[in-house]
């Protein structure tokens, strides 16, 4: 049984290699009890002012420390260590993934030492750390003392989660062994819960009334003129197109109005195109028990289709194939309102046809709101972009 803490992967979130271990990580069926933290904070680090561990797994054989580094990584003499992602953006540092990753395990150790000394299976658990190349092929031939082949994954390694674990322990157990003479205790599933509530664990903190109050009457006050036009105006026309740049509320409002809808008892559809967000927004709604669909529209079309997510299909799977399956399946779905969040990357036909079918009465004829941002055309050619923009504001009552 795996459990991620947090159950989403927050859309701040820029590693393509982290994302893509989240969800590898949540898929995993053990009959295990395994529970995987993600980017876990260290307010108190042994060698930094503020540190963070990429995941965090605690498991029976005890606590994991995992630093994750995707895209290309190198070494050099002139630049140190240097991380390149598929964009080009190099990072260099210092400080290996090595002593990174071991900095965050002591400073982890550390910090549990202090809280659980009445726990002594806790108290005296085994530790271990590991790290992840999951974009490349690493050459361990020229490595030097500070790396740990027996500990560090590469591109080549099958991704089985209990080997990963099993592992990294073994090497760290017997590191232990010959030593200091003695290995670290395991973990109970008593133990694996007072463990994980100790490090993120649930809390509310309840402000005074008044100050709530004042708080909720400052923040209608704060409300921008154009804020409020857009989500009255959008309430209340049936096809509306909103723009806005990054940071301005989209998704904020976005939201909103799929609430409003669906209080309304109209079966909504919230349609976007990156999964972090669908995750983070669906993860809001279930918290709030709306019954309000949240989807990206590639594992929309994948699931009509009775397809799972394949690995390595190209774009023009997704941007031409698949749309083409789905139109001709006989998906009988039918939503009464269709809210699209950062509708920019959808602006292409392909998609559009296939969002066209699942509306009642169509774009022409029916409800609809289309956030976009017209700085962040990323995904499609900039004549397509425009073709789309042009065709939905002749539909939209309202653009603002």
């Amino acid at each position: 049984m795996i459990r991620m803490v947090p159950d989403f992967i927050s859309p701040e979130v820029r590693s393509d290699a982290e994302k893509k271990l989240f969800n590898d990580f949540k898929k995993y069926e053990t009959e295990e009890k395994i529970i995987v933290l993600h980017s876990l904070g260290l307010a108190e680090h042994t060698k930094h002012i503020y540190g963070e561990t990429d995941f965090v797994i605690v498991c029976r054989e005890g606590i994991l420390c995992i630093e994750v580094k995707g895209g290309v990584v190198s070494r050099s003499d002139v630049d140190g260590w240097t991380f390149t992602n598929r964009h080009g953006k190099k990072e260099k540092k210092e400080e290996g993934p090595f002593q990174q990753v071991q900095g965050n395990m002591q400073s982890l150790r550390k910090h549990i030492l202090k809280k659980t000394e009445r726990y002594e299976n806790i108290h005296n658990c085994q530790y271990a750390c590991c790290v992840l190349f999951p974009d490349c092929v690493f050459n361990s031939e020229y490595s030097g003392p500070d790396i740990i082949p027996e500990v560090l994954f590469d591109k080549r390694f099958p991704w089985d989660l209990n080997d990963l674990i099993e592992q990294s322990f073994q090497y760290w157990r017997d590191n232990l062994l010959e030593h200091h003479g003695f290995e670290g205790s395991r973990l109970s599933d008593d133990d694996i819960d007072t463990v994980v509530q100790y490090l993120r664990g649930d809390f509310q903190c309840v402000p005074v009334i008044k100050d709530m109050v004042k708080q909720i009457y400052d923040q209608l006050c704060i409300l921008t003129e154009d804020q409020y036009d857009a989500l009255e105006g959008a309430a209340g026309n049936p096809r509306v197109l909103i723009s806005g740049v990054a940071g301005s509320g989209k998704t904020v409002l976005a939201m909103e109005l799929a609430r409003r809808f669906h209080w309304e008892n109209q079966k909504v559809l919230y349609l976007c195109y990156n999964r972090n967000i669908a995750d983070y927004v669906r993860n809001i709604f279930e918290k709030e028990r709306q019954d309000i669909d949240v989807v990206t529209l590639h594992s929309f079309l994948l699931k009509a289709c009775g397809m799972r997510f394949i690995e390595n299909q190209g774009d023009d799977f997704y941007r031409r194939e698949l749309p083409n399956m789905f139109m001709k399946t006989e998906c009988s779905i039918m939503y009464d309102h269709i809210i699209i969040d950062e509708g920019q990357d959808l602006f292409a036909f392909g998609y559009l046809k296939c969002i066209n079918r699942i509306l009642r009465h169509g774009f022409n004829g029916g409800m609809w709101a289309i956030f976009y941002d017209p700085n962040q055309n990323l995904f499609n050619k900039p004549e397509m972009y425009e073709e789309g923009l042009d065709y939905f504001s002749s539909l939209g009552n309202l653009g603002i």
